[in-house]
């Protein structure tokens, strides 16, 4: 079964490192995102799960997948120009608080309307957010008058300072931070912090290459990964992720798969692990590097493919706590769907593929907590409750079939 899910996920994203290595045409993905025709999102996610994203194309693809932009041919350039709008209508609005302020300002404020700074645009998402208030707009960006406030504007500056990089116009550069922004204040809260900050420590620290016999220990793992200030990882969860990559290929290969929107959590938590477990590994190979010295680009493009993976396979059949729906790769499609929640969902359950069926596999009874043969077979994106399932035995497969009316079928071996 191990090698059925294997082939599955390989199928959908390609083989650990490798995944998304796939170059995706710069011409057909601009008709798709451009073209006479609307935009089917769940086509484009899929599409983006499996491929390397061209630069050239990268600022639309962000602003259809985050509702940027218009995925109908008929509105596009309308929406585009009310975008570019709002934009300057914060930033005159930016300017206006200074001056009604008698500030005096480094920034000129006619070019804050032509070329704005990194700072000018996080004060620019805090005043969209109505969260500019609470300090003089001339301070210095890491002097607000509370905790909180400095906490909120690292956050957003480790975003921007990320977008940035796609080296687009000003607005366009402003509605994708405040986008990101907004997405990951939705999908990671702070009441969620706490909880996702023990998962990633102790995740770290059981992680294989952790705890590999055969490599010697130089000092206690462990140990380095408790002693990270559970502030710091906050902080981490807080920006997504944008504070830790320092290079631009794996930055963007990153914030491509975390666009799509549905696989937030997971994403970000395992980009921080396999951060947290590559800084300790190369510690534990260079005893005398800094905490916070920066990784080779070839590692840090190691620690996106190894999160994005990590998070598709886990996500693939995850149910969402705050929606009653699952997604699913549809090996014919090549889209993404969603499905109806299975009469039960276990955990510790496996995944098989097989003859382009998917089988949901085992876990633990969510009433006895005991391990089950139960199965859920996937059709068409749906959960039918009579299945087809292969067993092993020593003549070759055997297939067998039946139905059961009240329940999910069980596996006979």
């Amino acid at each position: 079964m191990a090698n059925f899910r294997q082939q599955f996920i390989t199928k959908c994203v390609g083989a650990g490192e490798k995944t998304g290595n796939q170059e995706a045409n710069e011409a057909g993905l601009m008709e798709m995102l451009a073209g006479p025709s609307d935009v089917d999102l769940y086509q484009l996610k899929s599409f983006v799960w499996r491929h390397n994203i061209p630069v050239s194309c990268r600022s639309l693809l962000y602003k259809t997948l985050l509702g940027i932009a218009s995925p109908y041919p008929e509105t596009r350039h309308m929406v585009d120009k009310h975008r570019k709008d709002e934009a300057e209508v914060l930033g005159r609005c930016l300017v206006q608080i200074r001056q009604f302020q008698g500030q005096v300002v480094k920034t000129d404020d006619e070019q804050l309307l032509l070329k704005p700074t990194l700072e000018d645009i996080v004060r620019m998402v805090l005043l969209a957010e109505d969260k500019l208030s609470a300090q003089p707009v001339t301070q210095k960006l890491y002097s607000p008058r509370n905790a909180e406030e400095q906490k909120r504007m690292k956050q957003i500056t480790a975003i921007a300072r990320q977008v940035l990089t796609l080296k687009e116009n000003w607005w366009d550069n402003f509605h994708i931070t405040r986008s990101l922004y907004k997405l990951v204040q939705t999908h990671i809260p702070p009441a969620e912090w706490a909880k996702l900050v023990k998962e990633i420590r102790d995740q770290a620290i059981s992680s294989p290459p952790l705890n590999n016999p055969k490599v010697p220990i130089k000092f206690n793992s462990e140990a380095l990964i408790r002693n990270i200030k559970s502030e710091v990882i906050e902080t981490w969860l807080a920006c997504a992720g944008c504070e830790l990559l320092r290079e631009e290929r794996a930055t963007q290969r990153f914030l491509d798969k975390l666009c799509i929107g549905t696989h937030t959590v997971l994403l970000v938590k395992n980009l921080i692990i396999e951060f947290i477990v590559a800084r300790v590994l190369h510690m534990q190979e260079n005893p005398t590097s800094g905490a916070f010295e920066k990784l080779a680009e070839e590692v840090e493009l190691k620690i996106v493919a190894r999160a994005i993976e990590a998070g598709f396979k886990e996500q693939i059949f995850a149910i969402r706590s705050y929606e009653e729906w699952f997604e699913i790769f549809d090996l014919n499609t090549r889209q993404i769907t969603r499905g109806p929640v299975p009469p039960e969902w276990r955990e510790y359950a496996s995944v098989a593929y097989f003859k382009d069926k998917v089988y949901y596999l085992g876990g633990e009874d969510p009433e006895t907590e005991e391990e089950t043969n139960r199965v859920d077979f996937f059709a068409d994106g749906v959960v039918i409750r009579y299945i087809d399932y292969q067993t092993m035995n020593g003549n070759g497969l055997k297939l067998e079939r039946f139905r059961k009316d009240d329940g999910i079928s069980e596996l006979h071996r």
